[in-house]
């Protein structure tokens, strides 16, 4: 038993040493990816430990060689101007450039003539690495999960109906005063708690916009 795990764990090994590629830059830095794309002048690749992550993007001009895993090796002319761009992270959307602006459509986001939904906006804030973005994202978002409070309302309105009814004694033979004041106290918690439900769930969603709309203003005065 033994034996075969050391062999299944070698052969893993093996497979995922050959499925990688390797990036030698100009700059020195020696990087572990998965080749996506070739183009003229840029390179597309995957980190090899998030290969479900972003796609990067490198000027071929800053790369010096790539070995890849079939042991093919492909050498770039270093150009007499080389280029140094900042790797860039595609998360679906461009990365964000000083000209460029979210404008807020009442609960919507629209960008470059294109309305996002809210989780595009917040991947775009996110890709920005900005800690008060991000704060402001989380918060958003926990104030969305907050909302959810809301279906429970209707639950609890039930529940109240439910032992309004036993205290009116609909569901007995036999009235009993006592425990009719008890069915109807317990009716009139689960009333309270049927109607605060909808309110927590409508402060959380005035929150949700009031933080959205503060990280888009943040974002277009940064960015």
């Amino acid at each position: 038993m033994k034996n075969i795990k050391i062999t299944f764990l070698f052969s893993f090994i093996t497979c995922f040493s050959y499925s990688q590629d390797t990036i030698f830059k100009r700059s020195g830095d020696i990087i572990i990816v998965k080749v996506i794309e070739i183009s003229p002048k840029e390179v597309k690749y995957k980190k090899i430990d998030f290969q479900d992550g972003p796609t990067y993007v490198d000027f071929k001009s800053s790369i010096k060689e790539i070995h890849f895993s079939s042991g093919y090796k492909e050498i770039f002319a270093e150009e007499e101007v080389i280029q140094t761009p900042k790797t860039t992270i595609n998360y679906g959307l461009q990365t964000p450039t000083p000209s460029q602006r979210i404008d807020v459509w009442g609960s919507r986001f629209k960008y470059q003539n294109s309305y996002l939904h809210e989780n595009q906006m917040h991947s775009m804030l996110l890709g920005t690495k900005d800690k008060r973005l991000i704060g402001l994202v989380g918060k958003a978002k926990d104030a969305k999960n907050m909302q959810y409070i809301g279906f429970a309302g209707v639950a609890f309105g039930v529940a109240s109906y439910y032992y309004l009814l036993r205290g009116l004694g609909l569901f007995s033979n036999s009235y009993n005063r006592s425990n009719s004041n008890s069915y109807f106290t317990t009716s009139g918690f689960f009333l309270a708690a049927a109607v605060a439900c909808p309110i927590v769930s409508g402060i959380n969603k005035a929150k949700r916009n009031q933080y959205n709309r503060e990280a888009v203003r943040l974002y277009n005065e940064r960015f």
